[in-house]
């Protein structure tokens, strides 16, 4: 019995085809030349060890102009030369070309490869790659993309070159609007998805109530189907000077960036309404989220409610929205919670 091997631990294995997908305009292609480079000049990749070795990448949506301006912040980002490993990533652009490896022929009632397809595995056999790229999926594939049988078909063509090479295979892929909006991160036919071995899905950090990006350089890579591994894995990275790098902050999901705004907000109001002097001492009686969340008027109730206002309360004094202040006689202190007002609020800034 043999282990899995990995390009990328539960992320990528090898021997199999892997889909990438993501909405245009994510970082896909990056994201990919980045894990090529990786690979190919013994580095890691967002912070994770990689499987070294060979690789060929086909690239259909961009030039050698782009490519080089990629490579060039890839290399300054990691103080590397590719002269120094010469011979070990080999590129293709295939944009402006034919891309179709295979089309589906209503004659027969199959897909079947074209001429480039051989090609590509004649390339495969000499070059001998860990890892070989290809795509974009609808650039590559003429075929129609919500028939399961045409999909499980394709992938297969892709599966066998990584079977017959034992390489692995990135099948990189545009997400649909339904997938977007569902955050599935699909399109098309499932089998897209359930013929691969693994699934990647980029996408960006969206708050679905606003409807609106929470930082438009933040982007979250996560592990959407793993035959072989855990399906709960996911890499938060940011995009800064060209490349991405693995973002050791905190990432607001899905829903979280409206919810954190509204208990802020809750706080501030029942402030405004607790006639009582609250304070910021979980250990005293007149704890503010615990004075808040059992009041009748409170939204935020419960333990839950006593949460979210107690991380609401920390933001607030973070931002210098609210502070303590000191009351009573000099021989008893004590501190209650204050709205700090703009102009102090700007003299202290």
């Amino acid at each position: 019995v043999e282990p899995v091997d990995w390009i990328v631990q539960n992320f990528i294995p090898s021997g199999a085809v892997t889909g990438l997908f993501g909405d245009g305009g994510t970082g896909k292609d990056l994201l990919l030349l980045m894990l090529s480079t990786a690979m190919t000049c013994e580095t890691t990749w967002l912070g994770k060890q990689v499987k070294h070795g060979r690789v060929m990448y086909f690239p259909v949506e961009d030039d050698d102009r782009e490519l080089r301006r990629r490579q060039e912040a890839i290399s300054n980002h990691l103080g590397i030369r590719y002269a120094d490993f010469s011979g070990r990533l080999k590129i293709t652009p295939l944009a402006g070309k034919d891309t179709v490896l295979a089309v589906f022929d209503s004659k027969s009632g199959v897909v079947k490869p074209t001429p480039l397809y051989f090609e590509i595995k004649r390339m495969v056999e000499d070059f001998k790659p860990a890892l070989v790229i290809v795509g974009n999926r609808v650039n590559i594939f003429a075929v129609n993309q919500n028939d399961d049988a045409q999909a499980r078909q394709c992938v297969q063509l892709l599966s066998a070159i990584a079977l017959e090479y034992n390489c692995g295979v990135i099948m990189p892929g545009h997400v649909s609007v339904a997938g977007m909006t569902s955050n599935s991160g699909t399109s098309g036919t499932v089998q897209w998805s359930n013929a691969c071995r693994a699934r990647l899905f980029l996408s960006r950090v969206i708050d679905k109530e606003e409807r609106a990006e929470v930082d438009t350089d933040a982007r979250l890579l996560e592990v959407r189907k793993a035959n072989w591994g855990p399906t709960n894995e996911r890499i938060s990275i940011r995009w800064m000077q060209g490349v991405f790098m693995e973002d050791a902050g905190v990432v607001w999901m899905p829903g979280e960036v409206h919810a954190a705004a509204e208990a802020e907000k809750e706080f501030l109001r029942m402030l405004d309404l607790t006639v009582d002097k609250v304070g910021l001492r979980p250990t005293a009686n007149n704890y503010a989220p615990k004075i808040f969340s059992e009041d009748l008027r409170c939204r935020l109730k419960n333990r839950q409610g006593k949460k979210q206002l107690a991380a609401a309360m920390d933001r607030l004094v973070t931002n210098g929205t609210i502070a303590t202040a000191e009351y009573g006689p000099p021989s008893n202190r004590h501190e209650r919670v204050v709205r700090v007002l703009p102009a102090a609020k700007e003299a202290a800034e």
